[in-house]
Formats: structure tokens, C-alpha cells, sequence
């Protein structure tokens, strides 16, 4: 019996430090969570543009409407301009978001308003939310600059 009791202390024991030391390497539900939530909301979908400085966006000439894509895994987002192709890398903290060292194809098309317009206007894009399966893209003072609505990828 003695030895019995000693083995099941002994397997107690080593089961209760067992679950000491896992819980001390798993993540709890911080900031990290939160990113991992949402990067998730970004990367949900291809987005296509529904809004431009509160306009809603209607292309009749030809180009195409806007694109957006985020790949958390290597922090970059891609897409179409309404001409040209881009590419560049992004930061995301919370719903704070960065957009850095864009660079895209250098294509004429007949007009390039829209193509000038998305690219000054993503240009001061701060942070963003994702709402009712919307992308709305705010500039620093939380002003909407524009809006996305999902692509199936």
C-alpha cells in the first residue's frame, strides 16, 4: 500500500508540474491575441473598393476598380490600383495600420483619375475595422478615407 501511495503522489505530482510548466508557455489572451484576431479580419478576403473619400465608387472608362490583399504570414499587402498592379509590406498593431515602400507597375490607361485618387488617398490610411464584413480604411483622426467589400479568394 505504502508503495502504491508513494507512486500515486509521485504521479500527482508530476501531473500538477506537468500543467505549471504548460500553462507558463501558453499564450493568454493579450495583445497578441488581439493581433492574431485581427490580421485574421484583414486576411479574411480579397477586398474589393466600395467608397473613395466618401464617394461610392462607380468605373465606366475601362480600368477597374481598386483591389486590396493581406498576407499576415509575410506582412504584405497587394493589389490593383484601378490601372497598375502593387505591392508592398504593411504593419498592423491593433487596428492601427501602416502601408510601406508601395511600388507598382507603371502602365497608361485611358484615365487615370481613379488610379491618382486611390494611391494619395491609401497613402494616409492610419488605421482601420472591419464592420459587418466591411473594410473601412480611417485616416489618423479616425476620418473614413475609403471602403472595401469582400472578393471570394
Amino acid at each position: 500500500m505504502n508503495s502504491i501511495n508513494r507512486s500515486n503522489i509521485t504521479f500527482v505530482a508530476f501531473l500538477v508540474l506537468t500543467g505549471f510548466v504548460l500553462s507558463c508557455n501558453t499564450p493568454s489572451s493579450t495583445s497578441g491575441e488581439k493581433l492574431s484576431k485581427s490580421l485574421t479580419a484583414l486576411s479574411q478576403s480579397n477586398w474589393r473598393l466600395f467608397s473613395l473619400n466618401g464617394q461610392k465608387v462607380n468605373v465606366t472608362d475601362g480600368t477597374s476598380i481598386p483591389t486590396l490583399a493581406f498576407d499576415p504570414q509575410n506582412m504584405q499587402v497587394s493589389g490593383n490600383s484601378g490601372c497598375n498592379s502593387f505591392t508592398g509590406g504593411f504593419t498592423n498593431e491593433k487596428e492601427k495600420i501602416t502601408l510601406s515602400n508601395l511600388a507598382g507597375t507603371r502602365m497608361m490607361c485611358p484615365d487615370m483619375k481613379m488610379e491618382t485618387a486611390f494611391l494619395s488617398t491609401i497613402a494616409n490610411v492610419n488605421n482601420y475595422s472591419v464592420y459587418e464584413g466591411r473594410l473601412v480604411l480611417n485616416d489618423a483622426s479616425g476620418k473614413q478615407l475609403m471602403s472595401f467589400d469582400p472578393l471570394a479568394k
